[in-house]
């Protein structure tokens, strides 16, 4: 698991499972037909949006990473032997996105 394409694709998984948590407050919202309110609904949500935040992007930098593999092999070669430099480098797009979309939400929220 010292593979930059390794870490990645865990990663992923992960930040994937986070988002699929999100299905359950929304099967109970469903079937019981009860409201709530747009604050609470959003510290429900916040755990699936970090997933969902994160997911999207990790995929982008999947397909950035092999590409670089493909086209770049000696300096992919090279990354490779500071493998965690180089997945933190892939996690700062991701972790900048999900930021900002936790921020965008929580400035965005009512109370009603």
């Amino acid at each position: 698991m010292k593979s930059p394409c390794h870490l990645l694709i865990a990663s992923s998984c992960i930040a994937d499972l986070l988002h699929d948590i999100g299905q359950y407050p929304f099967i109970y919202q469903y079937f019981t037909s009860t409201l709530m309110p747009q604050s609470s609904c959003l510290y429900v949500q916040v755990i699936p949006m970090i997933g969902d935040g994160f997911g999207t992007l990790l995929i982008l930098n999947l397909g950035i990473d092999r590409l670089i593999a493909i086209m770049l092999p000696l300096r992919y070669r090279f990354l490779q032997t500071v493998p965690y430099t180089y997945f933190m480098c892939h996690m700062l797009l991701p972790l900048a996105h999900t930021t900002y979309l936790l921020v965008w939400a929580f400035s965005e929220r009512t109370d009603a």
